[in-house]
């Protein structure tokens, strides 16, 4: 099955580029197809979640590993799954961050939970806490 990009206009979602033109030309009209739809994420918003949690990570001290960091914020942020493990107990596995695997609005929940999160841990508000990843993020690019 083809991954078609659409836009929606006057309520009905159109492709936006002549193979998906020409896919839904196959397509009889009245014919029923299934679709999965997602909103594709934003490449700059994912990086402002990785400097999230890079200016997390460089102002705490009880991590040694930027991997084992962002595992645990995105598990305190509230985005993982339970594993159940041989002994009958369960294992918290944080989600992954993949663009495949999740959208750009669960996306958004994740970097809400998880500024919560890196604020409160560093001791830390909201606001600053945005300011310094915009100063990381101008820093990191230059």
């Amino acid at each position: 099955m083809p991954e078609l990009m659409l836009t929606k206009s006057l309520g009905k979602l159109e492709p936006i580029d002549p193979e998906g033109i020409d896919y839904l030309r196959g397509i009889s009209i009245g014919e029923i197809v299934k679709a999965k739809i997602s909103k594709p994420r934003n490449g700059a918003f994912h990086r402002k979640h990785f400097a999230l949690l890079q200016v997390g990570f460089q102002n705490q001290e009880q991590f040694d590993s930027f991997d084992d960091w962002r595992k645990a914020v995105t598990i305190e942020a509230g985005f993982y799954v339970d594993r159940r493990m041989f002994d009958g107990s369960t294992m918290r596995e944080a989600k992954s961050l993949s663009y495949a695997s999740m959208d750009s609005l669960e996306f958004a929940r994740l970097f809400d939970s998880s500024l919560r999160v890196v604020a409160n841990f560093i001791g830390t508000d909201n606001k600053t806490l945005v300011q310094e990843i915009q100063n990381f993020s101008v820093v990191g690019t230059g």
